[in-house]
């Protein structure tokens, strides 16, 4: 390019496989609103945390199961120092997509999935996902006293000075209910479940069955 400039345009792709991954199998949905356990058919009608397994309360299983991945690209310019400027300014932008962004999930508020075994519903923007990103930055030569000789001249010329600007957008964030029974929407015992608010308003689902939603 003239002017000393030079232009730049990247692709970045990459993923990651079986990573850490942790569950609590040892339960199911509707338990709290009485459904039978889906294997035995038992506690039917009882409203308490009854469990798959009534020998176990909170099993914890760790796998490496899930994958994530990363899609982006970048497209820069840089005018190297000359003329007394120098400058560079940088445009990033990319998804990265995830099941959990660590293994205890401590950015999403749970380390569980909101659905008993249903990882699919985990799949999501990472909670360090930042889509675009700017950086631009400039060293100036002063010109004040810059070819002067002399004292005056090496005390007062030649000094420089830098500017950087960075603009990003933010990460992402998961909104979960807060613990209380009555916010176990899917009654599997964890209170985990995200808002179940719709976006136009409630008045169209004041009438659902605690079933309708598990479904």
């Amino acid at each position: 390019l003239p002017w000393d400039m030079l232009g730049e345009v990247n692709y970045v792709g990459n993923g990651g496989r079986k990573l850490g991954f942790i569950e609590q199998y040892n339960r199911f949905e509707g338990d709290r609103f009485g459904l039978p356990n889906p294997y035995t058919g038992e506690h039917a009608g009882n409203r308490s945390t009854n469990y798959l397994s009534p020998w176990f309360s909170s099993e914890n299983l760790r796998t490496n199961s899930i994958n994530s991945s990363y899609h982006g690209g970048s497209v820069s310019i840089t005018k190297r120092f000359s003329d007394g400027i120098a400058f560079s300014s940088a445009f990033t932008f990319g998804k990265v997509l995830d099941y959990g962004s660590d293994k205890f999930r401590s950015h999403a508020g749970s380390i569980f999935t909101v659905s008993p075994g249903n990882t699919n519903l985990e799949r999501g923007n990472s909670s360090f996902d930042v889509p675009q990103r700017w950086v631009n930055s400039m060293i100036w030569e002063i010109p004040f006293m810059r070819s002067q000789q002399g004292i005056l001249g090496q005390i007062l010329g030649g000094w420089q000075t830098q500017f950087i600007l960075s603009l990003q957008k933010g990460t992402p964030f998961t909104v979960q209910a807060t613990s209380g029974s009555s916010r176990d929407y899917n009654g599997d015992g964890r209170f985990n479940d995200r808002p179940d608010g719709p976006a136009n308003g409630y008045d169209a689902y004041r009438n659902v069955s605690k079933q309708a939603y598990i479904d």
